[in-house]
């Protein structure tokens, strides 16, 4: 929980380093200590409660603390929390990304149009990559 507090508080609310952020041990739903858990929300005076523990264990967790919490409210953001961290997973690179959409527009659109398009990436890419390799491998030698 640390990258998350650290990364909050650094990037969108010095407020957030006097909130509480609490990590839940690794267990099945049924084995949480649902009345120490609402007396430590109670304790800290907590509105907003924060769960992320991914569906559809989140949404268990929340139904079954629920009747034990006397105030706040409970959102479940999921993967919110470990994607600001930095400790959530690994995406593929930008460049993917947009080479799949390029795909999938010259899948989807009339393909006369994309022919002359399509062609001067597929004629001009691998000397650009060419290039780009050993511009890198010169520059890591030297």
């Amino acid at each position: 929980m640390y990258g998350l507090k650290k990364n909050l508080t650094e990037q969108f609310n010095p407020d957030c380093e006097g909130m509480t952020f609490y990590e839940l041990p690794f267990l099945r739903v049924e084995e949480f200590d649902y009345p120490a858990i609402a007396k430590m929300i109670e304790d800290d005076g907590a509105d907003i409660i924060w769960m992320a523990l991914g569906a559809p264990k989140q949404e268990q967790f929340m139904a079954r603390l629920n009747p034990y919490l006397k105030r706040g409210v409970q959102i479940a953001v999921g993967e919110a929390f470990k994607f600001y961290s930095g400790t959530g997973e690994k995406y593929a690179p930008r460049v993917l990304h947009d080479a799949v959409e390029e795909l999938h527009v010259v899948l989807h659109h009339p393909l006369k149009k994309q022919l002359k398009r399509c062609w001067g990436i597929v004629s001009t890419l691998p000397g650009m990559l060419w290039r780009e390799w050993k511009r890198k491998r010169a520059s890591a030698e030297g």
